[in-house]
């Protein structure tokens, strides 16, 4: 009877110790890889948002509401969207136009977000690398080898010399899309914890 009790206490005490030192932490490391994960694809987002909102008209966003929703509209039509990018932005005329009050040029924001996601990556890596699923960080690397970052990482700016195609921004956006589902089925996961 003794070593029965003695078990039985020596697995409640086991159990114990593995709630707080193994499955809190990690619940708690993929929260935050979640929030992370939602903040790098938002500052992506931003940037897509910036041409469509400068190149679609003002009749085109309305109609397609895009205003509701952004990320949505531009994961439900990557296709479209990346074949309206290879032909409508015309690289050589980014440097013309002005964003902001800060009299940042697309170029500008473009390198900023570009610069943060390669140096958010290197961190998401460094601290989820062992609660991402292989796929997330798959999705990960291949935006971070995006033909299009990887020659503006090269160039340091001359838009001028990248050739932008739609197949290239087809699979920055499907990526996108990919790590944000990792990111929403993370959250989904913790919302039922």
């Amino acid at each position: 009877m003794i070593f029965i009790y003695d078990i039985s206490i020596a697995f409640f005490i086991g159990v114990v110790f593995y709630f707080f030192q193994v499955f809190l932490v990690k619940f708690r490391k993929r929260r935050n890889a979640q929030r992370e994960l939602n903040f790098i694809i938002n500052n992506l987002i931003d940037l897509i948002c910036l041409i469509i909102r400068h190149y679609y008209s003002k009749e085109k966003l309305i109609k397609i509401r895009f205003s509701n929703n952004p990320q949505e509209y531009i994961f439900n039509n990557i296709d479209e969207v990346s074949k309206f990018i290879e032909v409508n932005l015309k690289l050589n005329d980014t440097i013309k136009f002005e964003w902001n009050k800060n009299k940042l040029t697309f170029v500008d924001e473009f390198e900023k977000v570009v610069n943060q996601f390669t140096t958010d990556y290197r961190e998401i890596i460094l601290k989820y690398g062992d609660c991402l699923e292989e796929k997330t960080l798959n999705h990960l690397e291949k935006i971070h080898r995006n033909y299009i970052f990887i020659n503006f990482r090269e160039y340091k700016g001359m838009f001028s010399k990248i050739n932008l195609f739609s197949c290239e921004v087809r699979g920055l956006l499907i990526n996108m899309c990919n790590v944000q589902k990792t990111a929403n089925k993370i959250n989904d996961y913790v919302k039922l914890s």
